[in-house]
């Protein structure tokens, strides 16, 4: 019986779901899944991309390497050449203050670059999604201070209480 060929969609299926158990850092046929992952999205239609990884980003809401994953696909995503609006999808996908920082660290992974007006976008409206308890109570990012990083997207606090709370986190 012959093999059935893997479509592209099926690779990024299989990309991701590596990711998930090995973390996106992690090495497949002697690259980085990540890299593999960035590779493949421009062969899959947009649509396609939205819906899987919305789909295990929600199903893996507290897996590290979906939120991982995730971030990686969104931030390709937010590139000019596939003009596709992520703001929403970004403000989704962030589920605590720590990832707003996260996400910042993983899109100047390469360097330092302006921040599009999409991602800009959908940070800010992450932003004020959060309790001014949910800041106080925010982990350090690995990638950078989280009062930084609203300080870079400028973000004004919504009330008193959440100015106060920005205030004392660590910068």
């Amino acid at each position: 019986m012959p093999t059935k060929m893997l479509t592209h969609k099926d690779k990024l299926v299989a990309y991701l779901q590596l990711a998930m158990k090995q973390g996106i850092e992690a090495s497949f046929e002697g690259r980085a899944l990540k890299d593999q992952i960035v590779d493949i999205l421009p062969l899959v239609p947009i649509q396609e991309v939205v819906g899987l990884v919305y789909s295990y980003r929600s199903t893996f809401f507290n897996c590290t390497s979906a939120r991982r994953a995730a971030h990686v696909v969104v931030r390709e995503l937010a590139k000019p050449e596939y003009n596709f609006c992520v703001s929403t999808m970004l403000c989704t996908f962030i589920r605590t203050p720590t990832e707003i920082a996260d996400f910042l660290g993983l899109y100047w992974e390469h360097g330092r670059c302006p921040i599009s007006a999409q991602v800009k976008k959908g940070l800010q409206q992450a932003a004020m999604k959060f309790t001014d308890a949910q800041y106080l109570g925010a982990k350090k990012s690995e990638f950078g201070s989280l009062k930084a990083a609203l300080r870079i997207l400028h973000v004004k606090p919504r009330d008193d209480a959440q100015a106060s709370a920005w205030s004392v986190m660590e910068a």
